[in-house]
């Protein structure tokens, strides 16, 4: 593919999975593209941090920096941490380093129905009732 920088593994790999050939190519293609085409590249990009490619490893650490630094622009948390998305709940780099930088306590939802109705419970309910009932229903 002839990209000749720190990003040419990534890159290649970015390539075939959108059936590229070229840089100039590649760089029409990222132009056309709706943020989920980008979002579907997160596994791709995950399993080549875990492999060891020095910008894919720059790129997942950058990601959970921004997820940890929003959550410490919203102050500090009133309850627990909880992780929802396939990023945080499936075992990826970017997990792995969210939970690096927080403090405990952190869960992770398994079902955003669940989480909601956690949610809505604690406005109704005790927030001990509201984390008891949440527990059972996990």
């Amino acid at each position: 593919m002839g990209l000749h920088n720190a990003g040419e593994k990534l890159a290649a790999k970015i390539a075939a999975h959108a059936g590229i050939d070229s840089r100039d190519a590649l760089v029409q293609w990222a132009g056309r593209q709706q943020p989920s085409a980008f979002a579907a590249l997160a596994p791709l990009i995950c399993a080549a941090a875990i492999a060891g490619d020095p910008l894919a490893t720059r790129l997942t650490t950058e990601a959970a920096a921004r997820l940890v630094a929003t959550l410490g622009d919203l102050g500090p948390p009133d309850g627990p941490v909880v992780l929802a998305g396939s990023l945080l709940t499936r075992d990826t780099p970017v997990r792995a380093a969210v939970l690096a930088a927080l403090p405990a306590p952190v869960s992770t939802s398994h079902d955003p129905a669940l989480g909601a109705a956690w949610l809505a419970l604690r406005h109704v309910t005790s927030a001990e009732e509201a984390d008891n009932l949440h527990r059972r229903m996990l």
